[in-house]
């Protein structure tokens, strides 16, 4: 195993520790994610989404743990550009945590281009792995709408 292979694992078990009371904590998460993405690192995907994991698309259409580590092996989504920006972290007692912030992107998800600003809600749970995604949705944000 290179320690390519094992950084994002090591970066995962460091994010498990400790409160989720910051942005700092979801950018961190993000980043995680966005490493693990461009590896195709199925391991670390497996420790950063729980088992009862959903994603909702700005169409409705949802997503298990399954579905999403399929998609992100599979290339997709695929990001020109990604950002997140306007995080807010809102801690729910030692195990829950809702983070939400302003997604804008460039690219394509499944084929579908999802080119824009989303308002994105995510949900984290602490459990015996430590801190995990367990929940995602993305509200598209038309263009003459205030954030």
């Amino acid at each position: 195993m290179s320690n390519e292979r094992i950084e994002p694992i090591k970066m995962v078990e460091e994010q498990g520790k400790g409160e989720f009371n910051a942005p700092e904590k979801a950018v961190h998460f993000f980043d995680i994610w966005d490493l693990a993405s461009k590896k195709y690192d199925e391991e670390t995907f497996d420790h950063l989404i729980n088992e009862g994991y959903r994603f909702v698309d700005p169409d409705g259409g949802a997503y298990t743990k399954d579905q999403m580590i399929g998609s992100v092996m599979g290339g997709r989504p695929d990001f020109e550009y990604y950002n997140q920006s306007e995080f807010e972290v809102i801690p729910y007692g030692e195990n829950a945590a809702l983070k939400r912030s302003v997604l804008t992107t460039k690219g394509k998800f499944h084929g579908q281009e999802i080119t824009g600003r989303y308002r994105q809600a995510n949900l984290f749970i602490r459990d015996e792995k430590g801190w995990r995604i367990s929940y995602c949705q993305l509200t598209r944000i038309e263009e003459d709408e205030p954030l």
